[in-house]
This record gives C-alpha cells, sequence and structure tokens, in this order.
C-alpha cells in the first residue's frame, strides 16, 4: 500500500525517525545524495530498493492513430490504391 500526505509523515517520523534518520538508514548525504564512487555500495542498494526511475509514459491509443493517418506511407498508398481504382475503372470502360 502507497502511503500519501500525513499519513506518510507519520510513518516517516515513527519507523525511521524523520528524513534524517531516514537519511542515516540510507547511508547517504542530504546534499549530494549517493556516492557515485562507490559502485559496490550502489549495487547493494539497487537490490534493496530497485531502481530509481520514473517510467516512460505508454503512447495513447489516440496517439498512435493520429500518428497513423498522418504517415507519408499512408497518404502514398491510399493514393496508388485511387490511381489504380481510376485506372481500371478507364480500362473497363475501353
Amino acid at each position: 500500500m502507497e502511503l500519501h500526505g500525513k499519513e506518510l509523515i507519520d510513518r516517516l517520523n515513527n519507523d525511521y525517525g524523520g528524513l534524517n534518520g531516514l537519511i542515516q538508514k540510507l547511508k547517504t548525504d542530504r546534499k549530494n545524495g549517493l556516492q557515485s564512487d562507490n559502485e559496490a555500495d550502489l549495487e547493494q542498494k539497487r537490490n534493496a530498493y530497485g531502481q530509481n526511475e520514473i517510467p516512460l509514459k505508454p503512447i495513447s491509443f489516440s496517439r498512435l492513430c493520429w500518428e497513423a493517418v498522418n504517415n507519408l506511407s499512408f497518404f502514398t498508398v491510399f493514393n496508388d490504391w485511387r490511381k489504380e481504382k481510376q485506372f481500371l475503372s478507364l480500362q473497363n470502360e475501353n
């Protein structure tokens, strides 16, 4: 369960002794963050806490449709199909 707002602050204070307690527990620096020169420590923290990445926002269905409609190959194929249809129509008249 994810906590937000006051519930998160209360849990942080109770379980870790506030922000400073959490910083000490993580063995990090409040201003500089993790020390990137200690690769073993970074890898251990990645394994324990996971990657610190914001997931990419998925492309919406409407965006995919819009891109498909605006795709030049779509217009080319449609135009070729239309010309072929006209050509067959003219051929059938003769």
